[in-house]
This record gives C-alpha cells, structure tokens and sequence, in this order.
C-alpha cells in the first residue's frame, strides 16, 4: 500500500510540474519539514502545492528556466490556512480546466 501512495504522490508531483510549464511561477524554499512550496500564476489566479522533497527533481529543470528568464518575483502568500488554500487552488484549477477544453459542448451548440 505504500509503495502505491508513494507512486500516486509522484504522479501528482509530476502533474503540478507539468502546470507549472504551462503557467508563471516559482518554488520556494523548503520548510521545517523538507516540502516545498510550489506557486503558480494563472489567470484564474494563484495556485499552490506543496512537494515533498524526492520528488524536488521534478522542479530542476523549471526553476532553472525561471532564473535565466529572471522571473524571481513571487507573489506573496496570502494568510490562509492550509484548508481554506487546497480549496481556492482546486477551485482555480477547476477554473482553467473548463476554459482551456475546445472540444467541450455548450448549451448553444448541442443541437436540437
């Protein structure tokens, strides 16, 4: 079972990787407990994640790119709790999930 949770826990650090090259952002330094913070700007606003530290990798290669773009500049992290900052990212996510799919049918084109 935990070799499970440590593969799930790699795909979501992949996917988080794969948002932040489509979008601005940064990774912070690591806290006290080795995760670090990984933001993203998007025009539906900011996301946040954190990553635990094997799979830090991951974010190499983006971060490189960030400095010698010379993009340092984060915004600063808003003052809520953990809870209340996994559901506004989710709810931003969700956000550019639905506007970024072209194929995705509208009420005005359904036909009928």
């Amino acid at each position: 079972m935990h070799a499970e949770l440590d593969a799930a826990q790699r795909e979501r650090a992949g996917l988080i990787a794969y948002v932040l090259r489509l979008h601005a952002g940064s990774v912070g330094a690591p806290g006290p407990d080795g995760w670090s913070p990984v933001h993203v700007d998007t025009a539906a606003g900011r996301l946040t994640w954190r990553v635990a530290p094997e799979d830090a990798d991951l974010f190499q290669e983006q971060e490189a790119a960030v400095r010698a773009r010379g993009r340092t500049r984060t915004l600063p992290v808003g003052t809520a709790g953990d809870r209340e900052r996994s559901v506004e990212t989710l709810t931003r996510l969700s956000f550019l999930h639905l506007h970024r799919r072209p194929n995705r049918p509208t009420r005005n084109n359904r036909g009928g």
